[in-house]
């Protein structure tokens, strides 16, 4: 394969071709315009720069369809920058085509492009041969395989060939796109009416966190209502130890007149017993209960439950959860989802999809047969 020169290369000066006033294309673009003529003469000398499939390396922001793996694109279609691109690839065959700051208000098919953009390239390759075109406010250059040619018949049925098969390709990305909008539309149409269900599920939220509020402030209350008992359990545990020890004492008393027990070791025991018994009378004096419970009540007063709770009940009243919620209803209501979503498939079911796919595809294919046709010849 001839390698392909850059630009800044000498490259052969090329035979002039016969004069002629054109060649006109023979099929109409769908706009229903013609494609531009490709007046018959000699193209400068310069080569076109192997920029129309771009490979990823393109740092612009592209917006349209696109296929990758890694950084290496496979399809793209769509607009990279201010440029219309369309590069796609069948078997061994690779196609391209770029418009340089095309109107982005239009989605003319490529065919049109070349009228409306500054630099268009067109580009085929294969294996054995690479073939572009670059025109460039009214100049063509014309190249195989990195070798300028004259600006032919063979250049115009090359250029219409591949044009019959792009147009289809990019139809047939924009009747998806079209469908895909349109779906699009749906989702986020169901996604406003889930959006405000959810206020809904928001505002009950906060009526539920208010009522918890209720029963955290009751809840505060009676943990310092237990705490009271607790410290109450607690004088009446050490009472109780007294109470014991004084039944171990009276028991020991009543032994006495067992004449098999030391007087002397009774004695001793009920000494040990009241012993027990003043050092808890000094432990519950040291605890001291009502202090303890005094001081408890004191908080419980200062926490002032009743006036707190009657702070959230207010809030509760003036939350007014049912005319909130009535409110975000009637806008889910103002949405007229079904209504809108009916219109929308309605809007699908007239692109048929299925139908006008299996027609563009078939357009492609036979168009892709005649460019192969034109690349073999």
């Amino acid at each position: 394969v001839t390698p392909v020169r850059l630009a800044s290369e000498p490259a052969p000066v090329p035979a002039p071709a016969s004069p002629a006033a054109s060649i006109r294309a023979e099929r109409q673009v769908a706009s229903g315009g013609e494609i531009p003529e490709l007046p018959m003469k000699t193209p400068p000398v310069r080569l076109v720069a192997a920029d129309c499939w771009s490979a990823g390396a393109d740092s612009r922001s592209f917006s349209g369809t696109i296929s990758m793996s890694g950084t290496t694109i496979h399809e793209q279609i769509g607009w990279r920058g201010g440029d219309r691109v369309i590069q796609t690839s069948v078997g061994d065959l690779r196609m391209c085509m770029t418009a340089e700051q095309m109107d982005r208000d239009g989605d003319s098919a490529p065919s049109a492009w070349i009228g409306g953009s500054r630099r268009v390239v067109l580009e085929t390759r294969l294996p054995n041969d690479v073939r572009s075109m670059e025109i460039e406010q009214g100049a063509i250059t014309w190249t195989v395989n990195g070798q300028a040619r004259p600006v032919d018949a063979a250049a115009s049925q090359w250029r219409d060939a591949l044009l019959a098969v792009l147009d289809p390709i990019w139809e047939i990305s924009r009747v998806r796109g079209t469908v895909s909008s349109l779906r699009g539309e749906i989702s986020s149409i169901l996604g406003e009416r889930s959006s405000l269900r959810g206020e809904i599920s928001s505002l009950r939220g906060e009526l539920s966190s208010m009522r918890g509020e209720i029963s955290s402030l009751r809840g505060q209350e009676s943990s310092l209502r237990g705490e009271i008992s607790s410290i109450r359990g607690q004088e009446s545990s050490l009472r109780g130890m007294i109470s014991s020890e004084r039944g171990a004492i009276s028991s020991l008393q009543a032994s006495r007149w067992d004449s098999e027990l030391d007087r002397n070791e009774i004695a001793s025991r009920i000494g040990r017993h009241e012993n027990e018994i003043r050092r808890i009378e000094a432990e519950i004096a040291k605890y001291d209960a009502a202090a303890r419970v005094r001081e408890v009540e004191r908080e419980i007063a200062a926490f002032n439950v009743e006036a707190k709770v009657a702070a959230v009940e207010q809030r509760l009243r003036d939350f007014d959860i049912e005319a909130r919620v009535a409110a975000v209803e009637r806008q889910i209501a103002d949405l007229g989802v079904e209504r809108r979503i009916e219109a929308l498939e309605k809007e699908i079911a007239a692109v048929d999809l299925p139908g006008r796919l299996a027609e563009l595809e078939g357009q492609r294919d036979a168009a892709l047969a005649r460019l192969r046709s034109v690349l073999d010849g």
